[in-house]
């Protein structure tokens, strides 16, 4: 991403932008104009932060981007749509915050993200895909009981948008991370036993 921006900025931006908080047209671009500041403003409040305490309003946006269902979540979702670059900038901020090594997807000059599907962002953001169910997948190995549980849970973490994107079949068309058409892999099987569903992924919520 070119322009004067600020990487400490972006990561605030990706953080808002995955709970979805209108960023403006510029996105995630790493310039805190009137849209961000509004955006953090709002923030602030709804979680009853002093909106001129940064440092406690840093603190909370750095914990969601570090949370790994937010990240895992948020990059299923990225896998089965054709991503905007505010999206993809954001997905490579929450692969850092998940301890990924994203130096070659950082801009030498400004520092910030880049926002491109280069290699390393395409391949960790597929790799998350095969390891996270659909809310499908997960239907189908839990208990009704268990997966009632687990959709309140995820009804609360992402906006309308990205929860429909959830519904999303395995294969989706002209996907820029596997080509036209191509499936993906499925998450590994889920095991029943008493009730309880175990899911052998990172993404899976452990009950």
């Amino acid at each position: 991403m070119a322009g004067m921006g600020n990487p400490d900025t972006q990561r605030q931006q990706a953080a808002l932008h995955v709970m979805g908080y209108d960023l403006g047209a510029a996105g995630v671009d790493g310039v805190k104009g009137p849209s961000t500041r509004t955006a953090l403003e709002q923030f602030a409040r709804q979680n009853k932060i002093d909106p001129k305490d940064d440092a406690k309003i840093n603190q909370a946006l750095d914990a969601k981007l570090a949370d790994p269902k937010t990240r895992d979540n948020f990059l299923r979702i990225v896998s089965v749509t054709n991503p905007t670059q505010s999206d993809i900038a954001t997905s490579q901020w929450l692969l850092k915050a998940g301890g990924r090594d994203m130096s070659r997807s950082v801009d030498p000059i400004t520092g910030l993200m880049d926002g491109r599907l280069g290699t390393d962002t395409k391949d960790a953001i597929a790799e998350n895909r095969r390891r996270a169910p659909t809310m499908d997948e997960m239907r189908a190995n839990m208990s009704p009981e268990n997966f009632e549980w687990a959709r309140r849970k995820l009804d609360g973490l992402l906006g309308e948008a990205f929860r429909e994107a959830l519904r999303e079949p395995l294969k989706a068309p002209d996907s820029p991370l596997n080509g036209p058409g191509q499936a993906y892999a499925a998450a590994p099987e889920g095991k029943l036993d008493g009730g309880k569903v175990k899911v052998e992924t990172t993404a899976a919520l452990k009950l």
